[in-house]
């Protein structure tokens, strides 16, 4: 209901706006004289499709949001970039603890965007991820597709390492 979407020139209903859901499970019980508790998340993320503005014959408001759209890809794929790659412009390798995750001081950005920062945990590699990505077969837009299919894979290159956490005693 919050999300918003415009017809543009590219899109009949184009959507504005990326959409994250998470889904958090708590399992929580008694073990002797304490209680213990276990917890996973499942994040839903939804990314709305960069533009071209060319394309999308966008002005005001509308070229607005799909230049922030546009942004907040170009940090994800900086962030999946720096994760996914072994050197970081010529500068040493990204430190990567036992679990694969980059060890504090590492040069990940996460703070250029929202959409970045709040999937900082996902993209560290703490989860089994999934990333489907949509494309056209139509030629006209194989130029993007072909991108898609690129961004796609550089984020399946990202080092995952999802186990279960010993239960915490509350």
């Amino acid at each position: 209901e919050n999300r918003t979407t415009e017809a543009t020139a590219a899109n009949a209903v184009s959507s504005r706006s990326h959409a994250l859901l998470w889904v958090t499970v708590r399992e929580e019980w008694a073990e002797g004289a304490g209680r213990k508790r276990r917890e996973g998340r499942l994040a839903l993320v939804d990314l709305a499709g960069s533009e071209r503005a060319s394309a999308t014959l966008n002005s005001g408001a509308r070229l607005q949001e799909g230049a922030k759209i546009n942004r907040s890809l170009l940090a994800l794929a900086n962030c999946i970039n720096a994760l996914t790659s072994p050197l970081q412009g010529g500068q040493a390798p990204i430190r990567r603890g036992s679990t694969g995750a980059p060890l504090a001081g590492s040069a990940v950005n996460y703070r250029d965007s929202k959409l970045t920062h709040l999937l900082k945990s996902s993209l560290e590699g703490h989860c089994r991820m999934i990333m489907i990505a949509n494309v056209n077969p139509n030629g006209t837009f194989y130029e993007d597709s072909h991108n898609t299919i690129k961004y796609a894979n550089r984020a399946k290159a990202i080092k995952v390492s999802s186990k279960v956490e010993a239960a915490v005693a509350v």
